[in-house]
C-alpha cells in the first residue's frame, strides 16, 4: 500500500530474503495474519521470500505478537540460517530481558526486538527481546545484526553516560547518547552478555541508530551518526564476550 515503505530494511542469507516495511498498517499479529486493512497505522511488518529452483516466492508475512499502531516493527531486519531478528523501536512495554511481559504499555517507545525461527517451511516467534535497562524513548531495536550464536541490537535513544563495556546502565544523564546490547546463545539459551557504549561520552550521538549495527564472529561495529555535530563515526569492538 501507499506509504508502507516496503524495503525500509532487508537482509539476504543464501536463498532467504527478509524485507522490512515499518510503516505497514494492518492490525494482524503473528505469522501470516490477514494484511488487507489499515487499522494499525505504522505497526510494521516483515515479508520473507525464498528462492527455489531460481524462482522467488513469498514464504511468510510476519507481524509481532503484540503488534500495535506506531510500533515500527520491521525498521531493522537480519536473517541468518533459520533465524530472523526484527527490530521495533517504538514498542511500549516496560519489561526487561528475554520473553517478558509484552502486553503492557508502560514505557512508550522503549523498543523491542523479536526473534523468529523456521522449522522446515514454517516460521514462529521464539523470543521477545528487551534491553536490560528498559526506559521510555530508548528506542531499542533501531538496528539489529546477527550471526551464528550471537547478535547485537542498537538503542539510539538510550541516555546513559557510561563508556565502553558494561558501565552504569541506570545513569540517564546524556540525551540520546545511544547504546548497543550484545547477546549470545549459551547452551541453547539466549542471554544478554554485554552492554556496549561508545568510548566518547557525548550526548545525542545516536550510537546504534537505524542501519548502524554490524557483527562478525569476532567483532561488532556500531555507527553513531550524531557524533561531533553529526559528522558521524563508527566504533568497532573486538571480542566483546570476553
Amino acid at each position: 500500500n501507499a506509504q508502507d515503505l516496503f524495503g525500509s530494511d532487508l537482509s539476504l542469507f543464501e536463498s532467504t530474503l527478509a524485507v522490512g516495511s515499518d510503516f505497514e498498517d494492518s492490525d494482524g499479529q503473528g505469522i501470516n495474519s490477514l494484511a488487507n486493512n489499515d487499522d494499525a497505522l505504522n505497526s510494521g511488518a516483515v515479508w520473507v521470500f525464498i528462492d527455489e529452483n531460481s524462482t522467488w516466492s513469498q514464504q511468510a508475512f510476519i507481524k509481532s505478537s503484540n503488534s500495535h499502531a506506531g510500533q515500527r516493527f520491521g525498521v531493522a531486519v537480519d536473517v541468518f540460517n533459520d533465524n530472523l531478528l526484527v527490530g521495533a523501536f517504538a514498542d511500549n512495554s516496560d519489561s526487561t530481558g528475554i520473553n517478558g511481559d509484552s502486553a503492557n504499555s508502560n514505557a512508550s517507545t522503549s523498543g523491542a526486538a523479536y526473534m523468529f525461527e523456521r522449522t522446515q517451511r514454517s516460521w514462529q516467534q521464539s523470543h521477545y527481546i528487551k534491553a536490560s535497562n528498559t526506559d521510555s524513548n530508548d528506542q531499542f531495536g533501531t538496528c539489529v545484526a546477527m550471526t551464528e550464536n550471537q547478535f547485537v541490537i542498537g538503542a539510539s535513544g538510550e541516555y546513559s553516560a557510561a563508556t565502553v563495556i558494561d558501565g552504569d546502565q541506570s545513569d540517564n544523564t546524556q540525551s540520546r547518547r545511544g547504546a548497543a546490547y550484545y547477546f549470545q546463545n549459551i547452551e541453547g539459551t539466549w542471554l544478554q552478555s554485554n552492554y556496549v557504549k561508545s568510548s566518547t561520552a557525548i550526548g545525542r550521538m545516536l550510537f546504534g541508530g537505524i542501519n548502524s549495527c554490524a557483527i562478525s564472529a569476532d567483532h561488532i561495529a556500531i555507527g553513531a551518526s550524531g557524533y561531533n555535530d553529526s559528522e558521524g563515526a563508527v566504533f568497532v569492538f573486538s571480542h566483546v564476550n570476553q
